[in-house]
C-alpha cells in the first residue's frame, strides 16, 4: 500500500509569520539592512493577464504596471516585489541597480587632494587603499557615477540589463565599438 502523500500548499517562507513580524518590529543597523533588501539575485517578470499585466500586448494609457522585480525564488502575487514598472526597460535598470547596490564600491573619490588635485583611491583586499588617480574638481555626482560605473563592471548580470534596458539601438552601437577595438 502507497503511502498517502500531504498534498498541502507549501508555505511561502519557512518561518511563522508572527516571528517575521517580530523581527521587522526591530531596528536593524541600516547597513545589514540595505545589504539585506538589495541582495538578490533578481529577475524581470512580466504581470500576466490575471495579475493586472497586459501579457504582452500595446500599451494603452492606463494600463496598470506590469513589469515587476523579484528574487529568482520569489513568484508574482506572493510577495511584495522590489519595484513595479510600467515598462520593461525601467524595470531591468531597477534589478541592476539593486545588484549595483549591494556590492561594496572599491573606488573612492574623496575631498582629500594634494599637489596633483583631488585623490582617487581604490581598494583592493591584497593591497588595501591606495591612489590611483587624481581630479581636478570634485563634485558628489561625478564621485557617486565613478563608484557605480566602477561596481558595475564586477557585476556582469547588472551590466547586462543595462544594455539589454537600452535596447536594440543600444545593442548594435556597443556590438559595433566591441568590435572595432
Amino acid at each position: 500500500m502507497a503511502d498517502k502523500k500531504d498534498c498541502s500548499p507549501v508555505p511561502a517562507n519557512a518561518f511563522n509569520p508572527e516571528y517575521l513580524e517580530t523581527l521587522e518590529a526591530r531596528e536593524d543597523s541600516p547597513l545589514a539592512a540595505i545589504e539585506a533588501e538589495t541582495h538578490g539575485p533578481w529577475q524581470v517578470v512580466e504581470l500576466p493577464l490575471s495579475a493586472g499585466g497586459n501579457g504582452g500586448g500595446g500599451r494603452p494609457d492606463h494600463e496598470p504596471e506590469r513589469w515587476v522585480v523579484l528574487r529568482e525564488w520569489e513568484k508574482p502575487g506572493e510577495v511584495k516585489p522590489s519595484g513595479t514598472f510600467l515598462y520593461r526597460g525601467h524595470a531591468l535598470l531597477w534589478a541592476a541597480s539593486l545588484e549595483v547596490a549591494a556590492r561594496r564600491g572599491n573606488l573612492n573619490v574623496g575631498l582629500e587632494r594634494d599637489e596633483e588635485g583631488h585623490l582617487v583611491d581604490q581598494w583592493t583586499a591584497d593591497q588595501g587603499c591606495c591612489t590611483i588617480g587624481h581630479l581636478t574638481v570634485w563634485d558628489e555626482a561625478l564621485a557617486s557615477a565613478l563608484q557605480v560605473l566602477e561596481t558595475l563592471l564586477r557585476c556582469p548580470d547588472a551590466l547586462a540589463r543595462v544594455v539589454d534596458a537600452g535596447g536594440p539601438t543600444i545593442a548594435e552601437l556597443l556590438g559595433r565599438r566591441l568590435m572595432a577595438g
